[in-house]
């Protein structure tokens, strides 16, 4: 909620595009992580 409040206030959601694309930014999964590859795991 602090990280929405935070964008709100700064102005940096202007449309719910960039909102998308912040939300997937902030709470995505990383560079590091491999998605495939922990599902190939799963049994």
């Amino acid at each position: 909620a602090s990280w929405f409040q935070w964008a709100m206030r700064n102005n940096l959601l202007t449309s719910w595009p960039v909102f998308l694309d912040a939300v997937h930014i902030r709470f995505g999964p990383t560079a590091y992580e491999d998605v495939e590859g922990d599902l190939s795991k799963l049994s």
